[in-house]
């Protein structure tokens, strides 16, 4: 439990220090939520059109951003040999695999939510009436995300064209969740909720299990070889 919570304290630290993932990450996601949002606005007017084109533009900007910015969160530790730090110390890599979990989850949340906000805003988008659902949906989304991206994260940060080969490996394996998110949220912003589209959000919570337990037992081969 120590050397992970070291792990997770370590990435911690050095992004409150320097705001080397967190800044791009937001102005991208800043980026696309105004050029987006300010676009459907323009040209859409329905108000019912509106609610339900929310939800594709603020997964899409998830999706996205999440691509071009995540291969920098293992940056830091490319650089400082941490994976080899791990082994030489007789200590799982995989830990190191939980605890970037754990920091990507954090970081994609707080942007993610910002993004949805601003979406709403610009589209005059209630988000109250559903808020509770829709946090509850981006939470399970966000696990499975940073589940799939730190185990290819991993696996390919030591690749000289891990920038080119990340978004190309990753996002064909976002296809299941991305269409899973989508139903459940038109779903939502139909009245039926969360569990109007129970099905996909178990396909959701599952792709989250896989992602997660495939992590764990193969992230230290992967990272070994």
């Amino acid at each position: 439990m120590k050397p992970f919570l070291a792990l997770l304290v370590k990435d911690l630290r050095t992004e409150l220090r320097s705001g080397a993932l967190f800044l791009p990450y937001l102005t991208v996601t800043l980026l696309l939520a105004t050029f987006l949002g300010l676009g459907i606005a323009t040209f859409v007017s329905d108000e019912r059109l509106r609610h339900f084109l929310f939800h594709p533009i603020v997964w899409s900007i998830f999706l996205l951003s999440g691509s071009i910015s995540l291969i920098r969160v293992f940056e830091s530790d490319r650089e400082a040999g941490t994976l080899r730090a791990l082994t030489l110390f007789n200590l799982s890599p995989t830990l190191f695999y939980i605890a970037k979990i754990v920091f990507m989850v954090m970081l994609l949340i707080i942007n993610h939510l910002i993004a949805a906000l601003l979406v709403a805003a610009l589209l005059d988008v209630p988000l109250l009436p559903w808020m509770r659902g829709f946090f509850v949906l981006s939470v399970a989304v966000v696990f499975v995300y940073a589940a799939l991206a730190a185990f290819i994260g991993g696996f390919i940060s030591a690749h000289s064209q891990r920038h080119i080969l990340f978004p190309l490996v990753f996002l064909p394996l976002l296809f299941p969740l991305f269409f899973a998110v989508l139903e459940v949220s038109f779903s939502m912003a139909a009245g039926a909720g969360i569990f109007g589209a129970a099905s996909w959000f178990a396909l959701i919570v599952g792709l989250g299990t896989v992602y997660l337990v495939v992590g764990i037992l193969l992230f230290d081969v992967a990272v070994r070889d």
